[in-house]
C-alpha cells in the first residue's frame, strides 16, 4: 500500500524495482516472513544520474544472487530508488548526496552457500572510505582508480568482516585502518591505526560528515561470555551502513541461500534478541540505536538495500 511504513527494498537490476517487506518484519517481534510482499514493475532509468568517472562495467567473478548485473562497482544514485520518505533530511538533494555512496556486490561463500557481500565506499572530505572491504581485484582496484580520489580509510566493522582487510591495505599503503574494539590480534600482518571506541574522540582522520556508533557491551555470546561481533556502524548522507547488526534476504535467492534466510530470520535473530541481548541490554542496545538518529536508507553487506524508513525498519527488526 502507498501509505504503508514499512521499508522498500532494491534488487540490484537497474531497470527493475522490487517492493517488499522486510523478511525479519512481520507481527512485531515475531521475525517472520508472513505477510511478505513482492512486487515488481519496470521502472525505465537515463544513465545521466552516472557520472562520467563510474561508468558501469561488470564481471563475471562479481556474479551473484546480489549482484545479477554483475557490476564491478556502483554509484548508489544509478540504481532505481524512490526517496519519497518524509523523515529523509535529504529531500530535494537525494541524487547529488547518494552519488557520494558506492556499493560493490559480491559472491560471499560459506560453506559452500552463497550468503552475499557488500562492500560500501563513501566519497568523504578526508578521502574514500571503504566498509567492510571485499576482494580486491583488477577490475575493482580500476574502478577505485577512475573515482580520483585516494582511498583514505579502510573500516573492518566487526569480528567476523575482516578476510579482506589486509589486501586493501597493502595496495593503499597510505589509507588509515581502524575497526571495532579488539580487532587488532584479529588482523595479523595489518597495521591498524586506530580501534573507534564509544568512550573516546575519533580519530582525527575521521571525516566530520561520517558518524559511527559501536555496539559493544550490548551482545554476549552465552556459550563464551564474550562478545560476538563488536560492530561498528556508520550514519551518512541519511543512510546507515552496517555488517551484521542487520539483514535483508530476499526470497528470491539459491535453495541453499533460502535455507540460509530461514536460520538467521527464525534461528539466529530470536537468539541474538532474547540470548545475546536479552532483557539485561536491552536498554543499551536501545540507546546505541538511537545514538544512529534517523535515516532513510539502510545499505546492509547481506541482502537488500532498504531505501526508506531505514530507522523505523531497523528498530523493528532489532524489536525496539
Amino acid at each position: 500500500p502507498p501509505n504503508c511504513p514499512m521499508a522498500s527494498s532494491l534488487q540490484c537490476q537497474r531497470n527493475t524495482r522490487a517492493l517488499r517487506f522486510c523478511p525479519s518484519i512481520g507481527a512485531r517481534g515475531g521475525g517472520g516472513t508472513r505477510g511478505i510482499l513482492t512486487h515488481f514493475r519496470d521502472r525505465r532509468r537515463t544513465s545521466t544520474c552516472v557520472s562520467s568517472s563510474t561508468s558501469l562495467s561488470s564481471s563475471s567473478s562479481c556474479e551473484s544472487w546480489c549482484n545479477p548485473s554483475s557490476l564491478v562497482l556502483s554509484p548508489l544514485s544509478m540504481l532505481p530508488l524512490d526517496f519519497d520518505d518524509s523523515s529523509s533530511s535529504l529531500v530535494g538533494d537525494v541524487d547529488a548526496s547518494r552519488e557520494r555512496i558506492f556499493i560493490a556486490s559480491r559472491p560471499f561463500l560459506w560453506n559452500s552457500v552463497d550468503v552475499g557481500g557488500r562492500m560500501t565506499v563513501l566519497n568523504t572530505s578526508q578521502g574514500l572510505l571503504v566498509h567492510s572491504p571485499v576482494a580486491l581485484d583488477d577490475d575493482l582496484q580500476q574502478k577505485i582508480k577512475q573515482l580520483s580520489v585516494d582511498v583514505a580509510i579502510i573500516v573492518a566493522p566487526n569480528y567476523e568482516h575482516l578476510k579482506f582487510t589486509k589486501a586493501w591495505a597493502d595496495a593503499y599503503p597510505n589509507a588509515k585502518v581502524v575497526g571495532c574494539p579488539g580487532v587488532t590480534p584479529r588482523l595479523e600482518g595489518v597495521r591498524v591505526d586506530a580501534e573507534l571506541a564509544s568512550s573516546e574522540p575519533p580519530p582525527t582522520f575521521w571525516p566530520a560528515e561520517v558518524k559511527y556508533v559501536v555496539f559493544d557491551d550490548v551482545e554476549v555470546n552465552p556459550f563464551t561470555s564474550k562478545p560476538f561481533f563488536n560492530e561498528v556502524c556508520l550514519v551518512a548522507y541519511d543512510t546507515l551502513i552496517t555488517a551484521d547488526l542487520f539483514w535483508n534476504y530476499p526470497d528470491s535467492v539459491p535453495w541453499k541461500t533460502r535455507a540460509w534466510k530461514f536460520g538467521m530470520d527464525q534461528v539466529y535473530l530470536p537468539f541474538y534478541r532474547e540470548l545475546m541481548v536479552g532483557s539485561a541490554r536491552r536498554d543499551a542496545l536501545r540507546a546505541k540505536v538511537e545514538q544512529l538518529g534517523e535515516f532513510a536508507c539502510i545499505v546492509p553487506c547481506h541482502g537488500d538495500i532498504v531505501t526508506s524508513n531505514g530507522a523505523y525498519v531497523l528498530r523493528t527488526h532489532l524489536n525496539l
